[in-house]
């Protein structure tokens, strides 16, 4: 928990408390800032050739959960580079190959064909922009790391 407090422009002065696990996770003995971290909370972690992440998903009253996110409906290839789709659905499965997951790191890698029917690979680490929220696979629109 990160406590401390701040003086308004007004000079009047706030207490603050955040709880740090929302942005920063012990990854292999180094602190990374980050976003969802779902794989924290999650089993059975895997990655579709159709596109749907799936896992297990840890709730504070039922236990675990199945659940799934299809991330084709979150990402783009424009021009063999991941991005974030500016509007649903993502086409980037449609352009993409050898999309595999490391489960371990949590990394999504593949290569993305640009516009010269050339292939870009990437790297995706997607705990920064999934969040287990009661057992549901969320997409953080706004995550703390850019990539």
């Amino acid at each position: 928990m990160f406590k401390g407090s701040a003086r308004r422009k007004n000079s009047s002065v706030v207490t603050f408390q955040q709880p740090l696990d929302d942005y920063v996770a012990n990854v292999e003995g180094k602190l990374e800032i980050g976003g969802g971290f779902f794989s924290r909370t999650s089993s059975q972690i895997r990655f579709t050739s159709s596109g749907w992440l799936e896992a297990l998903c840890e709730t504070t009253s039922s236990g675990s959960v199945a659940t799934s996110i299809i991330l084709n409906f979150y990402l783009d290839n424009i021009n063999g580079v991941l991005q974030f789709a500016d509007s649903s659905p993502g086409n980037f499965m449609a352009t993409a190959r050898n999309v595999t997951l490391n489960t371990r790191t949590i990394k999504l890698t593949g290569s993305a064909q640009r516009f010269d029917s050339g292939w870009q690979n990437f790297e995706l680490n997607l705990d920064y922009n999934v969040k287990n929220i009661e057992g549901r696979l969320v997409w953080l629109l706004n995550p703390h790391v850019p990539y």
